[in-house]
């Protein structure tokens, strides 16, 4: 198999661990949500993404050592600018996500497949072909129909992933940039590293946050609500963190930023997917329509 093709593969297969992840950050959000007083409600995102994202850290140092022996400063410098749009990405997508459904958050930051090529074009003297440029109306008129702003659904929540998605695309972008001739591995932990400080360092003023009442089981619900803080965590961490962020950072740079993009075009159907069949998201003609 061809670099480019195993590259695809695995890109491919790891848009469902993204897709999964909707429906696990909405779980954690949500439990969390109800143990903590509303004024913190905005730092929830931030808190979840920073504990999923040290036990990442943790684990990856565990499983990859070698990653911390190839540490060194262009691997500190080059993962700050991949993790920077990706905190701001996942964080305003948070916010989003805590008052939309999983459904059409997923669709929205899958938009990335618009704004990445426009990115590549604008400031990166990338060329768009006929292809790109069709897929983009595409992708904008199911958006139009998923949302359907007109009838007033495409509230606050919807332009902060919106606005997330264009973070993710700049992301996208930096990374063939900055981890070219730099090793895999040692970016992915300086990602997580990053990551962790940015999300949990201005979280110190807010002590009620740094509890471990939180990840106790709640008194009602399913199982999987009940525990929901915790196994949604791990999950991230894990699945969202160690393998799929790996992945990202590995295979992304052996394929164009705009196929890759392409490629996570799958993600918001299995985030559909898993949201009706386990949070019961009714699931309309508009959705449908949108989403095709």
């Amino acid at each position: 198999m061809k670099r480019e093709e195993k590259a695809t593969l695995f890109l491919f297969l790891t848009t469902f661990i993204w897709g999964s992840s909707f429906l696990a950050g909405k779980m954690g959000l949500d439990a969390m949500g109800g143990q903590v007083s509303p004024a913190l409600h905005p730092l929830i995102p931030i808190w979840l993404t920073g504990v999923r994202m040290l036990v990442s850290l943790v684990l990856f140092a565990i499983l990859c050592p070698r990653s911390v022996r190839q540490f060194g400063g262009r691997e500190f410098r080059g993962s700050f600018w991949v993790a920077l749009p990706g905190v701001i990405g996942i964080t305003l997508g948070g916010w989003g996500l805590q008052h939309a459904s999983v459904t059409v958050t997923a669709f929205l930051t899958n938009l990335t497949v618009v704004f990445t090529p426009a990115l590549g074009f604008l400031f990166f003297k990338e060329r768009l072909n006929r292809a790109v440029l069709i897929g983009a109306v595409i992708a904008f008129l199911g958006v139009f129909i998923l949302t359907d702003p007109s009838g007033g659904r495409l509230g606050w929540p919807e332009l902060l992933v919106l606005v997330s998605s264009v973070s993710f695309a700049v992301q996208i972008q930096l990374i063939p940039r900055f981890t070219k001739d730099r090793d895999p591995e040692a970016m992915t932990l300086g990602l997580f590293f990053h990551f962790v400080w940015l999300c949990l360092l201005p979280l110190i003023f807010f002590p009620e946050l740094f509890s471990l009442r939180f990840f106790h089981p709640l008194e009602v619900g399913r199982w999987i609500d009940r525990w929901a803080i915790v196994w949604s965590t791990l999950y991230l961490a894990f699945f969202g963190g160690v393998i799929a962020v790996w992945v990202f950072m590995r295979f992304q740079r052996e394929i164009p930023a705009t196929r890759a993009a392409v490629i996570y075009c799958c993600e918001p159907v299995f985030a559909a997917l898993l949201a009706w069949l386990i949070l019961h998201e009714s699931m309309g003609v508009r959705k449908i329509l949108g989403g095709l």
